[in-house]
């Protein structure tokens, strides 16, 4: 039973609460969300190797392909983190397993995909200012993955939707990157067993912040 002050910083949006989210749902199931991290590690090897195959030496092309190739474990992911934050304590593998709205999602990412590809086709000074850019719109359309999967609406829809959801929130939602980008850098640096902690608890806080602003927003105007 959820107490009414863990119940008033679940339903309030900071970095701090989406962030205690994360790490309370983590230690519900440790070893399970552990496990799991393992597992997506496992599944993106394949794609991976196949990229490179593909691509030769171009990254933009490695960019380009890895949108279709690794859209099946991108989705079984966003999947299972939703399902996991909804309900912990049930939550399943076979929620990995899931490909549906599969042209949707690609749809999505390959409108997106100018954000990760454009810093690639520079150096130095150049990558640094774009990848800064880059990062700084990224904040307006991260809940798309989310959208995709949750809603099943089509990618320009996901995408406006996404928007909608962090209008009046940006600076704390680009706190939020920031801080998680932080927690993924220490959880690497400790000998990368951290990582299997840090990359749950920053997937389950990004579903914090999105479940909340959604529902701060209210219903969608069609």
């Amino acid at each position: 039973m959820i107490g009414a002050a863990e119940l008033q910083w679940r339903m309030d949006f900071t970095i701090g609460s989406a962030l205690r989210v994360g790490w309370a749902t983590y230690k519900m199931r440790p070893w399970f969300f552990a496990g799991v991290s393992v597992l997506i590690g496992v599944a993106l090897l394949a794609p991976a190797a196949l990229i490179q195959t593909v691509s030769g030496n171009s990254s933009i092309i490695a960019s380009l392909v890895s949108v279709f190739l690794v859209a099946p474990v991108s989705m079984g992911i966003t999947s299972f983190y939703l399902a996991a934050h909804a309900n912990p304590e049930t939550a399943t593998l076979s929620a990995l397993w899931h490909f549906r709205p599969y042209w949707k999602f690609v749809g999505a990412s390959l409108l997106l995909w100018p954000l990760n590809a454009v810093g690639e086709a520079a150096s130095g000074i150049s990558y640094a200012l774009l990848t800064v850019a880059s990062a700084m719109v990224l904040v307006w359309v991260m809940f798309t993955p989310f959208i995709v999967i949750d809603q099943e609406l089509g990618p320009v829809d996901a995408i406006l939707e996404s928007i909608r959801l962090v209008r009046g929130h940006y600076w704390l939602l680009l706190g939020l990157l920031i801080a998680q980008g932080l927690i993924v850098a220490a959880g690497t640096i400790a000998l990368l067993v951290g990582i299997l902690v840090a990359l749950p608890v920053v997937a389950l806080s990004s579903v914090q912040a999105y479940r909340v602003l959604l529902y701060k927003a209210g219903p969608r105007q069609t």
